[in-house]
């Protein structure tokens, strides 16, 4: 018996941005808050530029913030990161659960480099012994001047109310 696979790749061109949390420490006391770091990695080795936008999204019983001034924050069970808050702007909230942020403009994401943001995160009425997640969306690029896979846009980090 004799078989034969074709297998065909294509590789996308332009700019990849993935992102990840950063939080080691993911129990969350009640009315505790965290600092966490949100990291945007360009992964296909092209300036990820315009208007890039990522959307931070935290269960029901949490709160997420953002503090554009903020250069470093000491993430909960890890060190101190340094952050790029200042290059971001928030241009959307839905009550405190959710926040998009913008990179502002005349900023970019050099190929294969990464910005990292800081946020802090607070357990205000979720239940002891709850799970959830909290989220990452790069927003979808149809242009592709800042991302050619849609694929790999959302991250999620467990979280329990201890």
């Amino acid at each position: 018996c004799s078989q034969s696979a074709l297998v065909s790749v294509t590789a996308l061109t332009g700019p990849d941005l993935s992102a990840i949390i950063l939080l080691p420490s993911g129990g969350f006391s009640g009315g505790e808050t965290k600092g966490l770091v949100m990291k945007l990695q360009e992964v296909n080795g092209s300036d990820a530029t315009g208007s890039i936008v990522v959307t931070i999204t935290v269960p029901a019983g949490y709160s997420v913030s953002f503090d554009n001034s903020l250069s470093s924050i000491l993430v909960s069970g890890g060190g101190t990161e340094s952050v790029q808050n200042e290059k971001w702007e928030v241009i959307r909230t839905d009550g405190s659960q959710q926040l998009s942020l913008r990179l502002k403009g005349g900023e970019s994401i050099v190929a294969r480099s990464s910005v990292s943001v800081g946020l802090w995160v607070s357990r205000t009425s979720a239940n002891g012994g709850s799970r959830s997640n909290i989220t990452v969306n790069v927003a979808d690029d149809s242009g592709g001047s800042y991302d050619v896979n849609r694929f790999n846009n959302v991250y999620a980090r467990i979280i329990n109310g201890l």
